[in-house]
Parts: C-alpha cells; structure tokens; sequence
C-alpha cells in the first residue's frame, strides 16, 4: 500500500503539507508494528513476551491521539487476555473514543471499536457493541479500508441480537459495495451467510456457505 501510495504522490502538495505524512511514517508506523506484534504474541499466549514489547517501544514526549489510541488498545488487548474483561472493554472503549475523535487513517492490523465489540460481546453487553461500532463508521475509524469490517461486525452483533433482517442488510450493503473484501473480512462475510442460515434453518443455503468458507 505504501509503495502503491508513493508512486501516485504529488510531490508539490507533499513538500507543502508534509507535516502529517512524516508522522504517519516516522511515529504511527512502527508504532503500529509494535502494535501488531504485540497482538501477534500476545494471542499466541506469551503475554509475559507482549508486555515486553509494549514497554520497549518508543517513548513520545507529546503523543498524537491516534498513538493515544494505540497504546490504550495495546492495553485493552492485555487486559483481556489477562480475564479482566470489564477493565478491556473499558480501556478499548476510549482507544475507540480516541481514535474516532483523531480524524487520523494510519495502518493498523485491527481498529479499536472492532476489538471493542468482540469484547462487550463476549461479556453480553450487545448494546455497547452496537453502539461502538456506530460511532466508529460514522467517524470513518480506521478510513474506508475498515468500513466493510465494521458493517460485517455489526451484522455479527445483529445476529446476536436475533436481529436476522439488520444482519442481511448490513451484509447485503458490503456486498453490493465497490470495494473488494480482504481474507479477514471474507471469513467474516461467511460467518454472516452461516449464522443468517441456521437462523433460517435453511439446510440447502447453510451447506453452500460452508463449502464456500471452507474455500477462503
């Protein structure tokens, strides 16, 4: 993406406003790799390991709200793994705040309000789930690149709800969207197309979205 981005640049309006440009490269990358690798550890069950690399990365004097973001994530994520769920939901919550309030796209493996809603769905609280993932699209969280996840993690949260109707809506609007899906955002396609199924207990329909899941 970033070489991609690169040969399409003005370089006049970049040596105007390279303010923003240089602090997505210098700080919010490899703090987002930092953040990547920590989840990446973190996941895999060496917290000890995560904690490690969430207290080695790079000190900023005065931290943008994205990095505000991202270090309160790091945290959430921990925080969960460690089975305080309340104190992650929490510290995800604000991350989402934060991040939405930013204005700022930088490259992140996961936006805040998605991991924000796994969490307060795993503890029951559908409503925060919703509303966290509202408040992330309208604030554009993460840019276009996030904005089918976030319709498709809502339909998650819709299922959930016993909501079958929202769920293929929202599943309908990523469809029919011009942007194509990553791996990720298949799998959760399919995960929609596969509770919309059972739901309806349409044996013929659950069949065809497991054969094509298991084809991602």
């Amino acid at each position: 993406v970033l070489f991609s981005d690169a040969s399409r640049i003005d370089l006049a309006a970049l040596r105007r406003e390279y303010v923003v440009p240089l602090r997505l490269l210098a700080i919010g990358l490899p703090l987002t790799i930092v953040a990547g690798a920590l989840a990446g550890v973190a996941v895999l069950g060496e917290l000890e390991r995560a904690r490690a690399i969430l207290a080695a990365a790079p000190d900023v004097e005065y931290p943008t709200s994205s990095q505000v973001a991202i270090s309160l994530t790091a945290d959430g994520i921990l925080t969960a793994l460690d089975g305080a769920p309340d104190r992650a939901l929490s510290a995800l919550l604000q991350a989402s705040s934060v991040m939405g309030e930013s204005g700022e796209a930088i490259p992140l493996p996961e936006v805040p309000a998605v991991l924000a809603a796994h969490v307060a769905l795993n503890a029951g609280e559908l409503g925060i789930a919703a509303d966290v993932l509202q408040s992330a699209i309208d604030a554009v969280q993460g840019g276009p690149a996030f904005r089918s996840r976030l319709r498709l993690t809502q339909a998650l949260v819709a299922l959930r709800a016993d909501r079958p109707a929202r769920a293929r809506a929202l599943l309908e609007a990523v469809e029919s969207s011009q942007r194509p899906l990553g791996l990720r955002d298949e799998v959760l396609a399919h995960a929609v197309r596969i509770g919309l199924a059972r739901r309806t207990d349409d044996l013929a329909t659950l069949v065809r979205a497991w054969e094509s899941a298991r084809q991602t």
